[in-house]
C-alpha cells in the first residue's frame, strides 16, 4: 500500500503519478501508508498518515497514526515522528481539528471498525498525544468541520422536522 499523487492546473491535463512518501530512513523507506491527510497550519505543512505495516515487519509503529513535516505538499518528507495512536490497535482515518479554544489540537481517529476516538496534544507537532474518554460510536471514515453556535441551532431546528 503506497500513496501517490498527480498534479493538474485545469483538470484536463495531469502529471504522471508519483509516489508521495519517500522517507529518508531505511527502516521507513518502504512504509505502507493509507489515510493520509495534509494540512497547512501556521505556514507549515503536516502530513498525518497511517503506518499500515504489520508486526511481522518488525517495526514498533505499525498500524498507528504518525505525523511528518514536508516542506511542501509533494515533499520531501521527514521521518514520521512517534505514533499519535497506540501501535497495533487498528486506528486509522485521522482527522486533525483545533481545540475549541485554539489551545492545541485534537486528532480523531477511527478505531476500526466502528468508533472514533479523540487524541489531544498541545501543538500539532506535539510529541505526546493523550487518548481521551470521548468516543463517537457508529462512525466510519468521517469528516469533521467546525460550525458556529448559530449554525448548530439551525441544524438542530431543521432536523426535528
Amino acid at each position: 500500500m503506497r500513496t501517490f499523487y498527480i498534479l493538474t492546473q485545469d483538470f484536463e491535463h495531469f502529471t504522471e503519478p508519483e509516489r508521495l512518501f519517500n522517507f529518508p530512513k531505511e527502516a521507513d523507506r518502504e512504509m505502507a501508508t493509507i489515510d493520509a491527510i495534509i494540512r497547512k497550519i501556521d505556514g507549515t505543512y503536516y502530513a498525518i498518515i497511517k503506518d499500515e505495516r504489520w508486526s511481522e515487519h518488525g517495526v514498533p509503529t505499525g498500524k498507528s497514526v504518525r505525523i511528518s513535516h514536508p516542506t511542501n505538499p509533494t515533499g520531501p518528507y521527514n521521518i514520521p515522528e512517534q505514533s499519535v495512536t497506540t501501535p497495533y490497535t487498528y486506528f486509522e482515518a485521522p482527522i486533525p481539528i483545533p481545540k475549541p479554544n485554539n489551545n492545541g489540537w485534537m486528532i480523531f481517529s477511527e478505531k476500526y471498525p466502528h468508533e472514533y476516538v479523540r487524541f489531544q496534544g498541545g501543538g500539532i507537532d506535539a510529541g505526546q498525544w493523550e487518548c481521551t474518554n470521548l468516543t463517537i460510536p457508529d462512525s466510519r471514515h468521517e469528516a469533521m468541520i467546525r460550525i458556529s453556535e448559530k449554525e448548530y441551532k439551525l441544524i438542530i431546528s431543521t432536523s426535528k422536522h
